[in-house]
């Protein structure tokens, strides 16, 4: 199953994980997001992040 078939499937299926980051870069990636409109939030981005890795490495 690819990871975007997944993240279909697990849309609306969360648990919050807090990450620390640097503030200059959260801003510089949500300024990114907003003009690449390819994820419509933070979260979505960094799920699908998630899933690509862990296709990657024969998980899913």
């Amino acid at each position: 199953m690819t990871s975007e078939k997944l993240a279909k499937l697990l849309r609306n299926r969360t648990k919050v994980v807090s990450v620390k980051l640097n503030p200059e870069l959260v801003k510089l990636l949500d300024e990114t997001l907003k003009e690449d409109g390819e994820f419509k939030s933070r979260n979505e981005f960094f799920e699908r992040c998630v899933l690509k890795y862990l296709e990657e490495k024969g998980k899913l």
